[in-house]
């Protein structure tokens, strides 16, 4: 596996023209390559995670707060059984009784939402004792390189982490400082990203056995 310090070296390699040119901090760059990391999970579908993320429910309390590493929230199950999701405008329907099925001593979780209060899961109904509940979701890398240092090992696959270097090449050269913006480079370095993306994205369809897309699109918004 690739690490975020040799990422780190390869960048500078790529920024400056010798060892000393140092525009721009260690800090700063590998802030660049943590935003990078994310933004192509963003436009790829990288990572869809079924084991990571578990609810723990407690009694009379509907709404749960997530991880800041989940981008959508896109399956909840109940010891196997997929809860169904609903949404807001349509918490009426959801609410009548008559359309579910309920255990003859307590009523069960049948649906949730994360529309309700963003960045949470919303049950129905609410939960009346302790169970654990599993999630599947499309995430970022479990580890954020700005928070875990230089020896993390970056989760990207190793045949696309160029893209990390690329995405920060364009941020560096994106600067609003005069001094260190260069637009035709910038330009250049966020296209050379895209195609790494545009392969990440070939290859996640593969592994999913599917030609639908995943990427950026408002139905996998949280």
């Amino acid at each position: 596996m690739t690490t975020a310090g040799q990422l780190l070296k390869e960048l500078k390699h790529v920024l400056y023209e010798s060892p000393y040119d140092g525009f721009w901090t260690d800090s700063m760059l590998l802030g660049y390559m943590a935003e990078g990391q994310d933004r192509f999970c963003e436009d790829t579908g990288y990572f869809v995670d079924p084991q990571t993320y578990t609810i723990t429910t407690a009694v009379d309390t509907q709404s749960y707060p997530i991880s800041s590493r989940i981008i959508r929230v896109m399956d909840v199950y109940d010891a196997g059984r997929p809860l169904r999701r609903y949404e807001e405008q349509s918490k009426e329907g959801w609410q009548n009784p008559q359309l579910f099925e309920y255990q003859s001593n307590t009523q069960r979780v049948w649906g949730f939402q994360t529309d309700f209060a963003p960045g949470y899961v919303t049950l129905w109904p609410i939960p009346q004792d302790v169970r654990t509940l599993t999630m599947r979701v499309w995430r970022y890398p479990l580890k954020h390189l700005c928070e875990s240092g230089v020896n993390t090992e970056v989760e990207i696959p190793s045949q696309f982490a160029r893209a990390i270097i690329e995405y920060a090449a364009f941020k560096a050269y994106n600067h609003h400082d005069q001094e260190l913006q260069d637009m035709l480079k910038a330009s250049d370095h966020f296209a050379a990203y895209q195609y790494y993306v545009d392969r990440g994205e070939e290859s996640f369809r593969r592994l999913r056995g599917a030609e639908m897309r995943v990427g950026p699109s408002p139905v996998y918004v949280v």
